[in-house]
């Protein structure tokens, strides 16, 4: 059995499926994917929102995994398609992909927390440094 590709028609009218013949509540309807091959699904929750996610099985656990690729219509299916695409050229390559997207976000969160010795910390530090000596220039008294 194939899977049949997705096409924008069928993207954009996938709505909320009923879980119970007669709804009256949210809780009546289910999450649920369609999957366009090779790993990339729409994932369509009860409330209609959608969103793209790439599911594979990793190398490195075993397990089946799932990488967000962004909501639906913001990523388009083309572009949805061309991030499948690189997730699979990563694992192509050995490399898992989740782990790979955690260690960019961590290299990220590195870098945003080192220091700056930008000329707007030097010259807020600068009274504080001039307080540790005594005075400032033209022998004005800082106080601390």
């Amino acid at each position: 059995m194939s899977i049949e590709k997705l096409n924008a028609v069928t993207v954009q009218n996938a709505g909320p499926r009923l879980r119970k013949k007669n709804p009256s509540h949210e809780k009546d309807f289910a999450e649920y994917a369609l999957g366009d091959g090779s790993g990339l699904h729409l994932i369509v929750k009860p409330t209609g929102n959608k969103s793209w996610a790439f599911i594979y099985k990793s190398k490195v656990t075993g397990n089946q995994e799932k990488i967000g690729l962004g909501g639906y219509p913001v990523v388009t299916l083309a572009n949805a398609r061309l991030r499948a695409q690189a997730q699979r050229d990563l694992m192509g390559r050995g490399l898992d992909p989740k782990q790979e997207r955690d260690k960019a976000k961590l290299a990220i969160r590195v870098e945003r927390e080192k220091p700056r010795h930008t000329f707007e910390r030097l010259a807020f530090d600068w009274p504080k440094s001039l307080a540790r000596i005594g005075t400032g220039r033209g022998g004005t008294t800082f106080a601390s």
